[in-house]
């Protein structure tokens, strides 16, 4: 994938490496990644682990500036939990985390095709253990979120959603 997709594999990198660093803050009791960057006025650029000085754009293999690119775009883009301000050209924003998306984009989180699939397993799994159901009517309901799931696999989220909303009619 590295090769088809270079910017993706870059994203992620920085997405696991902030995922780490998080899990080391948390580990110090902790609740914020102190960073640092500067790009490029008046001196070299850098995007900095504040306390540390480790360069993290070394660490991910891109040079200073991408990586300030790379992480106020992943920002405003809604991966990162952060305060760090995309116009300014030097800061010390701090980061809380990954949000869901930037969470699911590095593996840690299901993507939302495979959450509604878990969704329907649990459904599933619930009418399986309804004791107010007869045989019937648990087979006609398990029946349904198989073909829910199987719509999910094939045509995505948000195609399903429409359907379902009465968007778009069921083929």
């Amino acid at each position: 994938m590295e090769e088809k997709y270079p910017q993706l594999a870059s994203d992620q990198k920085m997405l696991e490496f902030l995922y780490r660093k998080m899990q080391e803050v948390y580990d110090r009791d902790e609740e914020v990644l102190q960073l640092s960057y500067r790009s490029g006025q008046g001196g070299p650029a850098y995007l900095r682990l504040y306390w540390e000085g480790v360069d993290v754009g070394e660490k991910i293999g891109v040079r200073s500036a991408e990586a300030i690119s790379m992480f106020k775009r992943l920002a405003q883009a809604g991966y990162i939990i952060t305060d760090v301000r995309p116009l300014e050209s030097f800061g010390t924003p701090g980061v809380w985390g990954l949000t869901n998306d930037g969470l699911a984009q590095i593996g840690r989180l299901p993507d939302p095709q495979e959450r509604l699939v878990l969704g329907l397993d649990a459904a599933i799994r619930s009418v399986q253990r309804d004791s107010t159901l007869g045989d019937e009517d648990k087979k006609r309901r398990i029946d349904w979120f198989e073909e829910a799931k199987i719509m999910v696999r094939t045509l995505g989220v948000e195609t399903v959603k429409a359907v379902w909303r009465g968007d778009l009619p069921v083929m």
